[in-house]
């Protein structure tokens, strides 16, 4: 019994390391595993500190392009009053020549009356 005992302290012990190697196997596995999700984990964390990066860039386009366009349409505006006011002195002399036209149609015609008095007398 005692050669028994021993046989199966034996067949016992030869479990164990067979158990302690298969968890050691499983650690090994485990602790690639996580050294792998590591390095993606910082993979990803790098690529999302480049897109932060290239977001403020974009941003700081963006702003300065908005200030440009802002600006364009200041200008479009400025330049909108200045044609604005320019058609209205436009009118007022276009006004003023048709005045003048008529004036001087009627100077015309007051002097082609006297030079038609001088001629009679």
């Amino acid at each position: 019994t005692l050669s028994l005992q021993g046989s199966d302290a034996v067949v016992a012990s030869k479990k164990i390391e067979q158990q302690i190697a298969s968890i050691g196997e499983e650690y090994a596995n485990a602790r690639v595993y996580l050294q792998k999700k590591k390095e993606d984990y910082e993979g990803a964390n790098q690529r999302l500190q480049r897109e932060k990066e290239g977001n403020k860039t974009l941003e700081s386009e963006i702003t300065a392009e908005e200030r440009t366009i802002a600006k364009t349409r200041e200008d479009i505006a400025d330049k909108d009053n200045i044609r604005h006011n320019l058609e209205g002195e436009v009118s007022i002399l276009k006004n003023q020549l048709t005045s003048f036209a008529t004036e001087l149609a009627n100077k015309r015609s007051m002097i082609a009356g006297m030079n038609t008095e001088l001629e009679n007398k």
